[in-house]
C-alpha cells in the first residue's frame, strides 16, 4: 500500500534519551597544548533590566538532578543551571572556561592540569577546590554508584582498577595544588577534553551527595547542591521545577531572579501557554511550522537551527528475528526494513519539510566530520521491490516466520504515535505485522536500558561535538546495553576502527577512520534510519541573551547559560 495523505498530530519533535546531546567542530587541534582563553559570550544588561522570572516549557519532566545519572536531554536542561563544569560549550560549540580559569595538555595528549577559578563556592557557601573534582570524578567512576556515564572515564588511569576494587581510589585523578586539578590518560582520547563540558563530569560537595542511601531524609537526585548561577527551590513533580539565582554565582549574580520550568508534553498546549503569555518560549507543533513561519505577528520570534541530533529505529540484536548466528547474519532481514521505509515521505508529509531523511550515522550538522558521500550515495531507498527480495534471502517470504506481530515501542509524546504508525503502514506493504506500542517516558526508558523490546524508537542529541558520540557511544560494543547501544549490534571491525580513531590525534586520519567504521554500521543495519533533527522554537522579543545552539534541542535550551538572560522591560529605555 503507498502511503496515503497522512493526519499530522500536534507535537515536536524531541529528543528521548540523550544519552548522547555535536557540533561544528571538535576542537581537535585546539584540545592538544595549552588553552587559549576564550570568555563566554554574555549579554550585556542596560540599567535597571535585571529580575523578573524566565518561564520556559519541558516535554518531559526531569528523571534526575544528580549529574552522574543524568542521560536525559530534560534533566541535563535544568541541571546545567544548578551545577558548574570545568569547561562548556558556547552558541557556536567552542570549548570555552567554566569553573577552570585556564588549561594546559601535555605534548603527547596524555596529562590534562585545569588551574580553577579562585572564590567559587558550592549553594552550601563552602568555596570548591580542586579536591571536590577529584571526589566527584572518583564518584562517577565508582562501581558501587552505578553511574551509566562511569566509563567516560574508561582512558583515565587507573579506571580499571578501580572498578575491579583492586585500588581504593581512581589514581588518574589528583589535586597538586589547592586549586590545581590533573587528569592522566592511559592513552590518547582525541575528545577528551570536549567530554569534560558534560553535565556528568559536574562538580558536587561529596560531603552532600554521599549521604547514606538509608537516609530517607535526603537524596541528593531531588536535592541537589551545586556550584552554578541557580539554585532549586521547588520541584512539583510532573508540574513545575523552580530555580532561583545564585547571588555568590562566581561569575557574578545572574540577572535573572528565577527560571521556571514548566512540565507541558502536549505541545500545543505549550503554544496556547505561549500565545497566553504564560511562556516565554515554546516548541511549534508538528502541523504549524509552515504557518508559524509565515505569521507576521512571529516576525522576530521564530527560530530555527539545524541540530546534532539523529531519530532511528533500534532492532534488538539479543531478540528474534534480528540476532545473527555463528555462521549466518540476519543483516539482509534488517536491510530489507529500511529499503521499506520512506524517509522522504515522513520527512515532508509528517514534519513539514523541518528534518531531511538519515542517510548515515554521522548528522549533517557536524559539517567537519560529516561524509557528503552518504547523501549522494545513500546505502538505503525507498524500494519496496528491494525489500521484499531480501525478505525473501533472508528466509522470510512474505513476511513469514517472523513473531505474529513486531512491536515497535516509542514513547507516547508529540509526533512520534504518528511516525510509528507510519512505519506500522510501511512493514505491512512488505508483509510484516508491526504492532505500536507506546509507553509513557520513564516506562519507555527502563524497557530501552533493559533490553525489553523487539523494535524500539532511538535518538541521539549530541553531548558534545564529535562523531565519537555517534559511533562510540551510540554503537560500540562495550557500551552495549544501558551504556548506549540500544541495538546491542557488535562488530569487531567496527570496534576497532573507533578505537583507532579515538586516539589519532591528526583529525584527516581520524575522519577517515569514522567513515569507515560508519559504512560497516550502515552495511550491518542495527537501526532503521529515519532523519536527522531541527529545532523550531518561538522566544518572546523581550527576551536577551539566549543564543540557540546545535545542541539546543528545544525551548528548554539545555547549552545555554541563563545566568546571562534577562528580560527587557517595557518601562524602561
Amino acid at each position: 500500500m503507498a502511503p496515503q495523505p497522512f493526519r499530522v498530530f500536534s507535537g515536536l519533535l524531541a529528543a528521548v534519551v540523550a544519552i548522547c546531546v555535536a557540533a561544528s567542530l571538535l576542537v581537535a587541534a585546539g584540545s592538544l597544548g595549552s588553552c587559549t582563553k576564550t570568555e563566554p559570550e554574555t549579554a550585556t544588561t542596560p540599567v535597571g533590566q535585571t529580575g523578573g522570572t524566565l518561564r520556559l516549557p519541558l516535554d518531559a519532566d526531569v528523571l534526575t538532578l544528580d549529574p552522574i545519572h543524568i542521560i536525559d536531554v530534560r534533566s541535563s536542561a535544568v541541571a546545567r543551571q544548578i551545577y558548574s563544569t570545568l569547561v562548556r560549550f558556547d552558541k557556536d560549540l567552542q570549548l570555552v572556561p567554566d569553573l577552570a580559569e585556564n588549561w594546559d595538555v601535555s605534548p603527547d595528549g596524555l596529562r590534562f592540569t585545569f588551574y580553577l577559578k579562585k572564590g567559587a563556592k558550592f549553594h552550601s557557601g563552602r568555596e570548591v577546590t580542586a579536591k571536590d573534582f577529584v571526589n566527584s570524578f572518583t564518584r562517577l567512576a565508582n562501581l558501587d554508584e552505578a553511574s551509566e556515564r562511569a566509563n567516560l572515564l574508561r582512558d583515565v588511569v587507573g579506571y580499571h582498577e578501580f572498578r575491579e576494587r583492586n585500588a581504593d581510589c581512581l589514581t588518574g585523578v589528583s589535586a597538586p595544588e589547592r586549586y590545581s586539578f590533573q587528569i592522566q590518560l592511559s592513552k590518547p582520547y582525541s575528545p577528551f577534553l570536549t567530554t569534560l563540558a558534560m553535565i556528568n563530569f559536574a562538580v558536587v560537595p561529596c560531603e552532600e551527595a554521599d549521604v547514606d542511601a538509608e537516609d530517607q531524609h535526603y537524596d541528593f537526585a531531588n536535592h541537589p547542591v551545586g556550584s552554578g548561577p541557580f539554585k532549586l527551590v521547588d520541584w512539583q513533580t510532573g508540574s513545575s521545577i523552580r530555580l532561583e539565582a545564585n547571588v555568590d554565582y562566581f561569575e557574578g549574580a545572574p540577572f535573572l531572579d528565577a527560571v521556571l520550568y514548566k512540565v507541558i508534553p502536549d505541545v500545543e498546549a505549550q503554544f496556547k501557554a505561549y500565545a497566553d503569555g504564560e511562556l516565554d518560549a515554546t516548541n511549534i507543533p508538528v502541523g504549524k511550522l509552515r504557518e508559524v513561519s509565515k505569521d507576521e505577528a512571529y516576525r522576530g520570534q521564530f527560530h530555527h537551527k539545524d541540530l546534532l541530533a539523529v531519530q532511528f529505529y533500534v532492532f534488538n540484536m539479543d531478540k528474534e528475528p534480528w540476532k545473527d548466528r555463528l555462521f549466518s547474519s540476519k543483516k539482509t532481514l534488517r536491510q530489507a526494513l529500511n529499503y521499506a521505509v520512506n524517509r522522504e515521505y515522513i520527512v515532508e508529509e509528517i514534519l513539514e519539510g523541518r528534518c531531511e531523511p538519515l542517510t548515515g550515522i554521522i548528522p549533517p550538522a557536524l559539517t567537519e566530520w560529516y561524509n557528503p558521500a552518504i547523501r549522494d550515495e545513500p546505502r538505503y531507498r525507498y524500494d519496496v521491490n528491494e525489500a521484499r527480495r531480501l525478505l525473501e534471502v533472508s528466509g522470510h517470504p512474505q513476511g513469514m516466520f517472523f513473531p505474529e506481530t513486531t512491536r515497535l515501542l516509542y514513547n507516547d509524546f508529540s509526533v512520534q504515535p504518528d511516525i510509528a504508525s507510519q512505519i506500522e503502514d510501511f512493514f505491512r506493504d512488505v508483509s510484516v505485522k508491526g504492532k505500536r506500542q507506546a509507553a509513557d517516558f520513564p516506562t519507555f526508558v527502563e524497557k530501552i536500558r533493559e533490553g525489553d523490546f523487539i523494535v524500539a524508537r532511538g535518538d541521539c542529541v549530541a553531548d558534545y561535538p564529535d562523531p565519537d558520540v555517534f559511533l562510540w557511544r551510540l554503537l560500540a560494543s562495550e557500551n552495549s546495553g544501558a551504556y548506549g547501544n540500544w541495538a546491542r549490534w557488535r562488530n569487531d571491525e567496527f570496534d576497532t576502527l573507533v578505537e583507532q580513531a579515538r586516539a589519532e590525534l591528526d583529525p584527516g586520519k581520524r575522519r577517515l577512520l569514522y567513515w569507515q567504521a560508519e559504512r560497516i554500521a550502515l552495511e550491518e543495519a542495527p537501526w532503521l534510519f529515519l532523519f536527522t533533527q531541527t529545532v523550531n522554537i518561538l522566544l518572546k522579543p523581550e527576551v536577551k541573551g539566549i543564543a540557540i545552539s546545535g545542541m539546543d534541542i528545544d525551548a528548554s535550551f539545555p547549552n545555554n547559560d541563563l545566568s546571562r538572560v534577562f528580560i527587557m522591560r517595557a518601562d524602561v529605555n
